[in-house]
């Protein structure tokens, strides 16, 4: 069983976790909802549609999914980037499957993004410090089907989400394979903690209009606000 650095079931220790991580600007952070769920990015999570064997997706036909969402997306964005990489970033944004997975500089949303949805498992929030040999940003011409070592991106902070969720990603140069960064911890949040949490986050400025500032995130916000909703 692996061992956790930190273990999150009260606010007490809760705060103890955040007094220890804010000590290092350059720490980063994710939230997953269960203790379960591994550091693989979506598109490694599923098989191929219309296949008559369990197929992986490989890079051809990942970047046909890319393609396809760019085509569409035309007809709904003016402003369409033209790098491969800061696609791949808008595509994510909208749930396409792509290889990268979200991070936070912000410790409390990382931990709002664990325990956002109900879940009767152990939630985890992931963190590390930022390798200086291993970050990429727009400044460099990127194709992330050539990475072949993790990395992690710092995008073009044009999109309203993005900056709101101080986030970051990593690529993963084989998304079927557990993402491996080195230093990595992280924290346990007992089941039996999660909703007190996510009030508590509350109390501190971290809901879903503040992740998501627009629209579906009032909504989002006033329907867990008002009702009996975890």
């Amino acid at each position: 069983m692996k061992k956790h650095s930190f273990i999150i079931d009260s606010d007490d220790s809760f705060f103890k976790y955040l007094e220890h991580v804010s000590h290092d600007s350059y720490m980063v952070f994710r939230g997953i909802t269960s203790e379960k769920y591994k550091l693989i990015p979506k598109i490694g999570r599923h098989k191929v549609t219309g296949t008559s064997f369990n197929k992986l997706f490989n890079s051809k036909e990942e970047k046909l999914i890319l393609d396809l969402f760019i085509q569409r997306a035309y007809s709904y964005l003016s402003n369409i980037p033209d790098s491969v990489m800061e696609r791949m970033v808008l595509a994510q944004h909208y749930g396409v499957p792509t290889r990268l997975l979200d991070w936070s500089y912000n410790p409390l949303i990382a931990a709002f993004f664990a325990v956002e949805q109900y879940s009767k498992d152990n939630s985890l929030i992931y963190y590390t410090k930022l390798p200086k040999n291993n970050i990429l940003n727009v400044t460099f011409k990127i194709d992330p089907f050539k990475i072949r070592t993790p990395k992690f991106y710092f995008p073009n902070h044009s999109n309203d989400r993005i900056k709101a969720q101080w986030g970051l990603f990593t690529i993963s140069p084989d998304p079927y394979k557990q993402l491996s960064i080195k230093n990595l911890k992280s924290a346990i949040i007992k089941n039996e903690y999660r909703k007190r949490l996510k009030k508590l986050l509350y109390t501190l400025g971290v809901h879903y209009a503040m992740i998501y500032p627009d629209m579906e995130g009032i909504g989002k916000h006033l329907y867990w606000l008002r009702t009996d909703i975890y």
